[in-house]
């Protein structure tokens, strides 16, 4: 599998271009129908009751068992296996539900796609909201909606500060939000997703706590004495290690970190070499 695991090495794009430059590039944005449409999401899944061959009864016979197994409709790929009581959800409702939550945040979609062979889906809005921790520093927020057709996730919709692009970025997007809601996929799950539209009206509040928390981090002052402790912490000191070829990885570790604080990315904006202490 590749390292994007882009389901058919497709996804809908609008804004900045993947690095894997893969997908279908909107020049604007673009609706749920569109993406479902770009990114091959159209695939009907069935849930389908496994047997287990019984060969100790007679040849070919087999018995029905508790387990079922999703199939991706177009490519008759096995998803995943699940219980009687799992409820499929096609990935147009997932989107229609989704729609909800952008009218009423103002929201945009900004890139939807399927990881694997379709087992995992996501929808990726742009709030229209953004803060800015220090001037010139603006911090985007997005609305995340994804779910699963093999078991291993909810249908959920979380606040996140990450563009979902690939497996990687949607990993990280799931272990490093918050404000997350959470539907289980069982008969009366629709009428969660309504109640849960509801819910994410209050959005707004999850994202003025996260701007304070990121003005406070913004405001702390890092000065020699912190960059060097935590240089050790995370990487060693050098003068402890005998030369060779692990003292020179450790001293150019040290030096790229120190350079990125000098000449980085940010470093040149208002306050924050002040920040620095100066470096």
């Amino acid at each position: 599998m590749c390292s994007h695991s882009l389901y058919r090495n497709t996804m809908a794009n609008t804004g900045q271009r993947p690095w894997h430059k893969l997908g279908v590039q909107f020049e604007n944005e673009f609706t749920s129908a569109e993406a479902i449409s770009a990114a091959r999401l159209d695939y009907p899944v069935t849930k389908e009751q496994l047997h287990r061959l019984r060969s100790d009864l007679g040849p070919g016979f087999t018995e029905p068992t508790e387990a079922y197994a999703t199939i991706n409709g177009h490519t008759q790929d096995v998803l995943g296996i699940v219980g009687e009581g799992y409820e499929v959800l096609q990935n147009k409702e997932a989107f229609d539900f989704f729609d909800i939550l952008l009218n009423e945040s103002g929201g945009k979609l900004q890139t939807a796609g399927a990881i694997g062979k379709g087992e995992k889906v996501w929808m990726l809005a742009k709030l229209p909201e953004v803060f800015f921790p220090l001037a010139g520093d603006g911090v985007e927020q997005y609305l995340l909606g994804t779910t699963s057709h093999d078991g291993t996730m909810k249908t959920e919709v979380r606040m996140t500060a990450i563009r979902v692009v690939c497996s990687n970025t949607f990993n990280l997007a799931l272990k490093g939000s918050r404000g997350v809601i959470s539907i289980r996929h069982t008969t009366n799950m629709r009428q969660k997703l309504e109640m849960a539209a509801m819910v994410l009206l209050r959005y707004k509040e999850h994202f003025d706590l996260a701007g304070d928390q990121f003005a406070k981090l913004a405001s702390v002052r890092v000065d020699d004495a912190w960059i060097d402790e935590y240089l050790e912490q995370m990487i060693g000191n050098p003068l402890n290690v005998a030369d060779g070829r692990g003292r020179t990885i450790m001293e150019n570790k040290i030096k790229l970190i120190e350079g990125r604080l000098n000449t980085g990315m940010g470093v040149d904006l208002p306050g924050v070499l002040e920040r620095l202490g100066g470096l």
